[in-house]
């Protein structure tokens, strides 16, 4: 497989590559959907949007709103609380 650049926003590019690493990220039975040429147009399209969305927070400085801020850090929150909750199970003893 060639690393072959199919989109560009800017400066980022996405190429074949990542959309093969996206496949592998997902549910077997999603991967088996997006694995068609259409399901890869699809899962392509949506990487754009992505990047266009990011793009347009980054631009109009979102991650300074209050609002986001607040987001931001209860979902670090939870995060930190999975993470710790994993580790202490992969620590766990029987």
């Amino acid at each position: 497989m060639t690393n072959k650049i199919l989109a560009q926003i800017d400066d980022r590019v996405i190429t074949e590559n990542e959309i093969e690493s996206s496949l592998k990220q997902l549910p077997q039975e999603q991967a088996m959907y997006f694995n068609t040429p259409e399901g890869r147009a699809q899962l392509l399209e949506q990487l754009v949007n992505f990047e266009v969305f990011l793009k347009y927070a980054k631009e109009n400085n979102i991650e300074e709103e209050e609002e986001f801020k607040t987001q931001l850090k209860r979902v670090k929150e939870e995060i930190l609380v999975q993470y710790m909750y994993s580790k202490l199970m992969r620590e766990a003893t029987v």
